[in-house]
């Protein structure tokens, strides 16, 4: 990404940033109590009708609390963004410490990856998040600054089983993976509510063939 591009997303997280983090534990259940009341939100009745009178209504706190940690609902879909790509790191980075490892098969782990990443969605209403995300242009570049930090480190851990192969095409290389996975299994969701499993094997098919040029 260039420096635009950061710049541009770095004023976007602050401009919806929390405006306070909660500390104690009764402070902290209020804070889950409203995110996880928007991701039902969100995937019943859809961006357009999301507001933060409703998110306060349905999660029987005053609009006052809600405004205490977030200035808009824009920062409440951020900060439910947020929570779900922490929740999804953990995962994400298991599967680069197998890529990394030059025992282990690259093709395999990746395919691996892809089907954690379809059952991580599915439990985690993580389809309606990215379909929220996606189609707000203020917040899309939040999710293509962190394809980026992916692509990277796909890059990093594909070295191992990529001698000769410079570090720009590798990041080339990890950023396509990242885009056509997000891509498939967008269109997948908005078409079926589900990613079925012929989408899912195509993918992968798609990706072995592509990675098998690279990968010794």
């Amino acid at each position: 990404m260039h420096d635009g591009a950061k710049r541009h997303d770095s004023s976007t997280r602050r401009e919806y940033a929390p405006r306070v983090r909660p500390v104690q534990k009764r402070a902290i259940r209020t804070v889950d109590l409203i995110l996880d009341t928007a991701a039902e939100l969100l995937d019943e009745v859809g961006v357009d009708a999301f507001n933060t009178n409703l998110l306060a209504e349905r999660a029987e706190v005053a609009v006052r609390s809600v405004y205490r940690y977030y200035p808009n609902k824009l920062a409440v879909i951020v900060a439910l963004y947020e929570r779900h790509e922490e929740a999804w790191a953990p995962h994400f980075d298991e599967a680069m410490r197998g890529l990394t490892d030059p025992e282990r098969n690259a093709l395999e782990v990746w395919e691996a990856c892809i089907d954690d990443y379809v059952e991580y969605l599915e439990e985690d209403v993580g389809w309606a998040i990215r379909r929220v995300i996606q189609g707000l242009p203020e917040l899309r570049d939040i999710d293509r600054r962190d394809n980026d930090r992916r692509a990277r480190k796909i890059a990093s851990a594909l070295r191992a089983h990529c001698a000769g192969v410079n570090g720009r095409r590798l990041e080339t290389v990890g950023r396509l993976l990242i885009e056509t996975t997000s891509a498939a299994i967008d269109d997948a969701w908005s078409r079926h509510g589900r990613v079925p499993s012929s989408v899912a094997r195509e993918l992968k098919l798609m990706h072995r063939s592509y990675l098998a040029r690279y990968v010794e």
